[in-house]
């Protein structure tokens, strides 16, 4: 005679039923298959090679068979199925009805109480808070002020747990909400607590400079930026072309400019800015770039001085002057020109003296240089020297 029962001692749990499938009858050779099924949740599990309490493997045959995840205080219906030979008929034990048993209800308990909500963080329209309780729970209720209905939300917590987190996203800045928690579980309900706030201010949106450079020297340059809508200060960051890294250079409360310095000579800059109110930034700005002047060169002097004794100029003072002409414009940043070499001594020529004078006026000196002269006019002293004086004023 085959039937079901659960061990002698333990076996019946409050999420889970043991299950044993005792044949007193048959040998355990001639077994084929044996499978123990629930009705309600559907389980099936083969048990002929499972031993269990209150008997062993040998004259009579038992297997044991563990059900989990079941519902305290919950009945629960069992049969099972055997088979002798891969070709015998199925004999159901029991052979009619079930074998039903019960799992155990869970302890009484005492309902949530002692529900603590309170606000963990709150940034423009993003709050989260914290509920704390005492007791166990197994359900969390939120109601909202800003949907209707209630509750809002429902979230399945663990026994085990006492508080619960969650972020919420309200409609709008600067406005007034409230948010209610209640707790469930098996000793009942907690009573509504209710949480006011008031969203946080709308984000700070900083706009973006556009930035220029001038006063290249060959250590600095200085930056220049158009004023950002919300930025009360401005960053500066500058790297060398060939870098990756950005270097941080200053920032401006009261102007919109900025020199750099420390840089080398004759070596191509990378420049940015970004304005920033508190802890928000904007923007960076598009990259510009620059270079540093050379090392500023020396002064310019005739060979001889020219005074109105003696004021003929060699060619090679005369190819001097066009090549200090280029250092500057070198040091300045700009292209060289190109000039005929002159090769013969005497006095200057007129279209020699303008040519020069030109490619220094290109270069705006602070010192005025002397005017142009006309074909066959004699050159001064006093000429010559205010094209010197008119080159060093860019040095």
């Amino acid at each position: 005679m085959a039937y079901l029962r659960t061990p002698d001692v333990g076996g019946i749990g409050e999420t889970y039923l043991d299950i044993i499938v005792q044949d007193l009858q048959y040998n355990p050779s001639l077994y084929y298959q044996i499978d123990v099924i629930c009705i309600e949740t559907g389980q099936r599990f083969d048990v002929r090679n499972n031993s269990g309490s209150g008997g062993s493997i040998g004259a009579f045959r038992t297997g044991q068979q563990r059900f989990s995840g079941l519902t305290p205080g919950s009945a629960y219906n069992f049969y099972a199925e055997a088979r002798y030979n891969s070709f015998g008929t199925i004999v159901r034990i029991p052979s009619t009805g079930y074998y039903r048993q019960t799992t155990h209800s869970l302890p009484a308990v005492d309902p949530p109480s002692s529900v603590m909500l309170s606000q963990y963080a709150l940034t423009g329209k993003d709050i989260t808070i914290e509920a704390e309780w005492l007791n166990q729970a197994t359900s969390i209720e939120y109601d909202v002020s800003w949907i209707t209905g209630y509750p809002d939300y429902t979230y399945s917590v663990s026994p085990y747990t006492d508080f619960h987190r969650m972020t919420f996203t309200v409609p709008n800045y600067d406005t007034s909400y409230w948010i209610e928690v209640r707790l469930r579980g098996n000793g009942g309900d907690s009573s509504w607590v209710r949480l006011y706030f008031t969203s946080g201010s709308a984000p700070i949106i900083v706009g973006t400079p556009s930035v220029t450079l001038s006063d290249f020297k060959n250590n600095a340059i200085t930056a220049n930026w158009t004023y950002a809508s919300n930025a009360w200060y401005y960053e500066v960051q500058y790297k060398k072309t060939t870098s990756s890294i950005w270097l941080y250079s200053a920032y401006s409360q009261n102007d919109n400019s900025h020199e750099v310095t420390g840089l080398e000579p004759v070596t191509d800059y990378h420049f940015r800015v970004r304005g920033y109110q508190g802890s928000t930034f904007g923007p960076w700005s598009s990259v510009v770039t620059g270079r540093t002047l050379s090392n500023a060169p020396s002064k310019f002097e005739w060979n001889t001085l020219k005074t109105s004794v003696d004021f003929k100029t060699t060619a090679y003072e005369w190819n001097a002057l066009m090549a200090k002409i280029n250092q500057v414009r070198v040091y300045k940043g700009w292209s060289s020109y190109g000039f005929d070499i002159v090769v013969g001594d005497g006095i200057a020529y007129a279209y020699q003296f303008n040519d020069a004078r030109s490619k220094i006026a290109d270069m705006s000196p602070p010192v005025t240089l002397p005017i142009a002269v006309s074909k066959g006019t004699l050159i001064t002293p006093g000429q010559l020297n205010g094209l010197r004086d008119s080159l060093n004023s860019l040095i």
